[in-house]
Order: structure tokens, then C-alpha cells, then sequence
């Protein structure tokens, strides 16, 4: 009878993976489908959603790296896809090959890494590039160079959850 007990305690008391947790955040737009969360250098990244939004509530509920945010003015809800952190490289250049993911980011093959672009139009899928970091403060910055065009890099994110 004492270890059912035990077992029971124990059973109610240990965290469930299977949970979902709820955070509150202010988040503001940052790019398409992107939401920077104010007080972090921490990206959400949604699957098409279009609220702009500059300082506002979110409730996010997630289960990992996935889950839904909920704008407090709207109500309107928003799939999450992942949450980034910023992540760097020491300065130097590198040879990565990249793929775009989205509009603006780009994912390193071989590593969980993330390239955030400003304005880059190139449609990379498992292409060769110089990535040449010259800050390491938030992230990393630089520029992303391919055969004939280069494109500048607003920082390194990894996976998170949150």
C-alpha cells in the first residue's frame, strides 16, 4: 500500500512532456511571419500570419518548439512553426551550404543553425555560400556571399523551446 502511495505522489508531481505550457509575451512584427519578442532577442516564427502588430500581448501556448499564439487585441490565433534564439559563429568566413526556408532565412545544412537576411532574394536550395561574420554581439552579423550576389545577415538563430 506504501509504494502505490509513492507511485501515486510521485505520478502527480512529475511533469508531463505531453503538457502544453502557456507564456505571456510582447511581442512586435519583424518579418513576414516573423514576431520578435520584445524583451529578448527571440524570433517566433509563425505559419502564415499576417497581424502586424508592435507591442502587443501574445498568449503563447506551446508544446516545445510548436504550438499557437493568440493576439490580445485581435483574438485572432496563429500556428507557431519554431522559436529561435540567437546563436554565433566567432568572426571569420565559412563555407556553409544553405537552403532558403523562407523569405529572409535560410537554413545551414548539417547544423541547426538559422541565417537571418535583410531584403536577400536568392531561392538557395542546398547552395554553396560564404558566410562572413564580422560582429558577434546579438547573434552575429555580416553577409551572406554566393556566386554573384551577397546579401547582408542580421544574425545566427538556433531552435528553442520556450
Amino acid at each position: 500500500m506504501k509504494r502505490l502511495v509513492v507511485v501515486l505522489f510521485l505520478a502527480g508531481i512529475a511533469p508531463s512532456p505531453l503538457m502544453a505550457d502557456d507564456y505571456q509575451e510582447v511581442v512586435s512584427s519583424f518579418d513576414t511571419d516573423f514576431y520578435k519578442i520584445d524583451s529578448k532577442n527571440i524570433l517566433i516564427r509563425t505559419e502564415n500570419c499576417y497581424d502586424t502588430v508592435e507591442s502587443q500581448q501574445v498568449l503563447a501556448k506551446m508544446k516545445g518548439a510548436t504550438g499557437e499564439i493568440i493576439f490580445s487585441e485581435s483574438g485572432n490565433t496563429c500556428s507557431v512553426a519554431g522559436v529561435y534564439q540567437t546563436k554565433g559563429y566567432r568572426v571569420g568566413n565559412y563555407r556553409v551550404d544553405i537552403t532558403r526556408d523562407a523569405e529572409n532565412w535560410y537554413r545551414i545544412s548539417g547544423q541547426n543553425m538559422f541565417i537571418l537576411t535583410q531584403e536577400c532574394l536568392i531561392y538557395a536550395t542546398e547552395q554553396e555560400a560564404l558566410l562572413s561574420i564580422s560582429t558577434v554581439g546579438k547573434g552575429g552579423s555580416g553577409s551572406l556571399h554566393f556566386e554573384h550576389e551577397a546579401c547582408r545577415v542580421v544574425g545566427l538563430y538556433s531552435p528553442m523551446s520556450l
